[in-house]
């Protein structure tokens, strides 16, 4: 089963890019390995990220007046509630403090890179040279699963994600408040029909969203997103891991609801675990039989 269109945040699109069939699985493979490789190197500055609760544009008025003392800017444009900011550590720091005591969300990311920034100028280079060659899934045909960039925040067309692609995905925004709106309601081509209706009119090309990631990290940004839109209420979003609930229990409730609204999901190959495809299950023919106790009625 493939998916109909694919969007990724930050080095999430390199899974999207490899669903599309716009990299070979050996080219994620590259792109994911050598991005952390190169991230991982030593920098002069030090930096860090922050999620705020504020649109982009509510943040940035923040943001250029700290910028002026050094390297800070809005790295990730979540949604119409949410955006990531990511600089030099003091100034993340400081915009942390300043939100706060405005009582507006501010929550620090565990990481020691600003990665989205100008602090992330000084590796694109050598990830460039790394990732030269980089090619498509042949297999599949071109725009049979249509990606949506969100270095752009538009649908991509023919064109090869290529190193250069890759580096503007390390070093520039995040635009996934722009690229899932494109994912859900945007036409791929003049004249294309909806797939659905809604009862108020509005077009939409999706009604499921699964997210594949550790965590649902990206769930309450979709749920802003699509609450913007006139048929935003008619999509459902998952998740197929949460860091706070048993990893099958969520895997199996995704299917579930997905398998429930009519798509061709094998629930053989889901209750199969990596031993049972050696051993296949056998049915128990054997068993004592079970007599039930009619002597007490209940109901």
């Amino acid at each position: 089963m493939k998916p109909p269109r694919v969007v990724g945040h930050s080095s999430g699109e390199i899974a999207a890019a490899y669903a599309s069939g716009k990299l070979t699985r050996e080219s994620a493979w590259r792109v994911a390995y050598y991005r952390g490789v190169v991230s991982a190197k030593k920098s002069d500055h030090k930096g860090t990220m922050l999620v705020v609760g504020l649109a982009e544009r509510e943040a940035q008025p923040y943001v250029d007046t700290l910028a002026k003392n050094g390297t800070l800017v809005v790295a990730c444009s979540n949604s119409p509630r949410s955006c990531t900011i990511s600089g030099d550590e003091d100034l993340v720091s400081e915009i942390h403090d300043l939100l706060q005591a405005k009582q507006i969300f501010v929550r620090m990311l565990p990481i020691r890179k600003a990665y989205h920034s100008p602090h992330m100028n000084h590796i694109a280079v050598e990830y460039a040279a790394l990732l030269d060659g980089l090619s498509p899934d042949k297999s599949i045909q071109p725009n049979n699963v249509p990606m949506v960039s969100t270095v752009t925040g538009t649908f991509i067309t023919d064109e090869l994600l290529d190193a250069e692609y890759w580096v503007k995905n390390l070093v520039s925004p995040v635009r996934f408040s722009d690229g899932l709106p494109a994912t859900c309601f945007q036409s791929t081509q003049k004249g294309q029909i909806s797939l659905q209706v809604d009862v108020q009119g509005g077009n939409h090309f999706a009604d499921v969203l699964l997210e594949i990631g550790p965590h649902g990290a990206l769930q309450g940004a979709i749920k802003d997103i699509l609450g913007t839109q006139p048929s935003g209420s008619t999509i459902t979003s998952f998740p197929v891991l949460n860091r706070s609930k048993s990893g099958p229990e969520t895997m199996l409730t995704a299917l579930g609801h997905i398998w429930c609204r009519g798509y061709p999901i094998s629930i053989q190959k889901i209750n199969e675990s990596t031993q049972s495809k050696m051993q296949p299950h056998a049915l128990l023919t054997d068993i004592p039989g079970y007599a039930f106790n009619h002597s007490q009625l209940l109901w």
